[in-house]
């Protein structure tokens, strides 16, 4: 690890909580369903091999191993490897330019909200 904060679902509950406008009346529950809900969809989108894609945020590509031949030398065959999905989110997330220039020119989101919290 490189000493940052890792952002967790409880976070990002919080985050948005305190700062979501009063008139939507919206607990801390209710948020969290939310934000499960929209987890959920993305995963059974990539469940069922669909590319899902975020306006603003980025695209979420399934992926998976292809079917790859291996050799054993010593016994002198052959194997073949089915294809496996896999879900490694660091490949198969693609976030849009407006999101790159957010992140690595801006300072964390989270930083003043949990200064905040510190007082």
């Amino acid at each position: 690890m490189d000493g940052k904060k890792n952002t967790t679902k409880h976070d990002l509950v919080l985050y948005a909580w305190h700062n979501l406008p009063c008139k939507y009346k919206l607990n801390k529950g209710n948020i969290k369903l939310i934000l499960e809900t929209m987890f959920e969809t993305i995963e059974e989108g990539l469940l069922n091999d669909e590319k899902v894609i975020l306006r603003g945020l980025g695209i979420f590509y399934p992926g998976s191993y292809i079917k790859r031949v291996r050799h054993n030398f010593v016994q002198v065959n052959t194997t073949q490897h089915v294809t496996r999905t896999i879900f490694m989110w660091h490949k198969m997330f693609k976030p849009t330019k407006s999101l790159k220039e957010r992140v690595n020119g801006a300072p964390d989101i989270f930083e003043a909200y949990n200064n905040s919290n510190e007082l």
